[in-house]
């Protein structure tokens, strides 16, 4: 049995302590004294756990938490205690969160300090002094060496740079824009860097320098810890002045309610915060999962960073395990490419003079009538608005015209093209500022017409549509439906019943109910087929009463979506006769939050 334990509910202290210690074996400077174990989420205190701790003289609990009042810590607590092991349990700044047996003040100053100065070195260390100091083994150990707190992280360079003057002087282009990255210190030290380097290698493809900084949290004085605050001012500040156009940051939570950074710092940088999310799942998970990212990576990767002014983006790598259960990120290359276009535009932008901008302003409007335009909870919306243009014609934006009162400013709304098809006018519509650019797919009542962007394709006895060029791209279930999975043709001639087969946008297919005419088939493939098309006349009821459901179905399924990075459909609101058209569009295979 081991002599020494270390358990912990975080992946990257755990991989320390397991690395370091595979480390020691290879060596043959340890065998089989010591073992590193990983509580997951949810996991009780047992007999299984007495057993692994059986024979130990010392056990080290590093928790993430800030209270011991949890059934695993109360668990190993009461275990630990009626045996007399040497323990220490750390799960907060707080005494709450501390407990210790045998342990001296010397011993936690040591063991904190291999635990904060972190790397493979030190904790071999931590290893060697704890059986050492408890286990009367006569091994020789180090004392801790401080590692780097920050630092800029390059993948072809042989070093990791201090200096900003040197490494802008080796890697950066003084003619293209320049995106701040900023990463946690414990992936630098277990050389878990591949989406960072996606992400230079990126960066370097599209013509933009990248400064990625590796950097400590909250600042702790008593470790010489400086904090994110000395990397920021350090790395991307030159001469008082900020030298990055756009901010990337993948640490989780909240910068500035985690104490990490001031919100003086961030406004002092001035520029846009994107925040990209370092998955909790595998990449395939993440795609299978109709939900995408769960509610616990909602929370601390989206949410929380708001706190921040974070713009969100996307997911850049999804998480795996070796066979340690050791984590590793593996890069999602269309995500990282997304995500670097859209740091490099918001750059290009700061560059941009106020009077070349140009900015939307969208009002919330559901449920979708003109009585709703702009309702906000115990918020005047229009007159913050109409207050608003004053201010963006002030700073040099181009407004021409702004509305003297707010009732005037909404009755010009309204009398534009609006969603309250009640009250719609053909004039509206051909007058409407918003045009449908390349429509593809146009349906009207029991007809469907295809634009010009797409061809037909007849096999046989069967018609498709196919695209030219390229693919139509996904869009929304109901509609995405109707495409050949892996062809992306359209399957002709169909007939509309009342219930619609669909796609999630991951890829996965499930049947919301019978898509063609007389269709039962409940399979996993798109390519369903009509093949009773010329018996309509016999089922001329059941296309009618179908046609209702059908365009209410796509009325409610087509609304633009408010977290996808562009929408994928339109709606045109006719005066008499309910029809819609489908834009054509890239092809991104998540929305946001996904």
């Amino acid at each position: 049995m081991a002599k020494v334990v270390i358990l912990s509910n975080t992946d990257g202290y755990y991989a320390l302590a397991k690395k370091s210690l595979n480390s020691l074996r290879k060596d043959n400077i340890l065998k089989d004294e010591g073992a590193a174990y990983l509580v997951t989420e949810g996991c009780l205190w047992d007999c299984y756990w007495e057993q692994l701790l059986e024979g130990s003289e010392v056990v080290i609990i590093e928790w993430m938490g800030v209270t011991l009042e949890t059934p695993y810590l109360q668990g190993a607590l009461d275990y630990l205690k009626k045996r007399d092991i040497a323990f220490k349990i750390h799960a907060g700044g707080e005494a709450e969160g501390n407990a210790s047996n045998i342990f001296k003040a010397d011993d936690h100053v040591l063991t904190a300090k291999y635990s904060v100065y972190g790397g493979i070195e030190n904790f071999k260390n931590l290893w060697l002094w704890l059986l050492q100091r408890f286990c009367a083994l006569e091994l020789e150990y180090n004392q801790p060496q401080q590692m780097l707190w920050n630092g800029i992280y390059h993948p072809n360079a042989d070093k990791v740079y201090t200096s900003l003057e040197e490494y802008q002087e080796k890697f950066c282009n003084p003619n293209y824009p320049t995106i701040g990255l900023i990463f946690y210190r414990n992936e630098w030290l277990l050389d878990n860097l591949a989406y960072q380097k996606a992400l230079v290698e990126e960066c370097f493809k599209q013509k933009v320098n990248i400064i990625a900084v590796f950097s400590h949290g909250v600042k702790n004085p008593e470790m010489g810890a400086p904090g994110l605050e000395e990397a920021v001012n350090k790395y991307f500040i030159k001469d008082g002045k900020t030298i990055i156009d756009a901010l990337i940051n993948t640490i989780k939570f909240s910068l500035t309610a985690s104490a990490s950074l001031d919100l003086s710092v961030l406004k002092n940088l001035n520029v846009p915060l994107l925040q990209a999310y370092t998955l909790m799942r595998s990449t395939e998970e993440w795609r299978e999962n109709i939900q995408g990212m769960s509610a616990v990576e909602v929370a601390i990767s989206i949410t929380m960073p708001e706190f921040d002014g974070a713009l969100h983006s996307v997911p850049v790598a999804g998480k795996y395990r070796d066979e340690d259960n050791i984590i590793y990120y593996v890069p999602m290359a269309e995500r990282i490419e997304r995500l670097v276009s859209k740091a490099s535009k918001w750059a290009a932008l700061r560059h941009k003079a106020n009077k070349d901008k140009k900015i939307a302003i969208i009002f919330h409007n559901y449920p979708p009538t003109n009585s709703n335009i702009g309702t906000a909870l115990g918020m005047d919306s229009p007159e913050s608005v109409r207050l608003l243009l004053s201010v963006l014609k002030r700073e040099g934006y181009v407004i021409d015209h702004i509305p003297c009162v707010n009732n005037h400013f909404m009755e010009e709304v309204i009398a534009c093209a609006t969603n309250d098809r009640r009250f719609m006018t053909d004039k509206q519509i051909k007058g409407a500022l918003g045009k449908v650019v390349h429509a593809v797919l146009h349906v009207y009542r029991r007809h469907v017409r295809v634009g010009s962007l797409f061809e037909i394709d007849v096999d046989g006895s069967i018609s498709r549509i196919r695209c030219r060029g390229s693919h139509i791209g996904h869009v929304f279930h109901s509609v995405d439906g109707f495409f050949q999975r892996g062809y992306h043709c359209l399957l002709h001639g169909f007939s509309v019943c009342s219930r619609i087969s669909c796609e999630y946008v991951d890829g996965r297919r499930c049947d919301v109910g019978v898509l063609f005419h007389r269709q039962g088939k409940h399979g996993n493939h798109a390519q369903q087929y009509n093949h009773h098309r010329d018996n309509a006349r016999k089922h001329r009821a059941v296309y009618k009463k179908s046609q209702v459901h059908f365009v209410s179905f796509l009325g409610v399924m087509l609304m633009p979506s408010l977290t996808s990075p562009t929408p994928s459909a339109t709606m045109v609101s006719p005066t008499e006769r309910p029809s819609f058209t489908i834009n054509r569009l890239p092809s991104f295979r998540r929305s946001t939050v996904r």
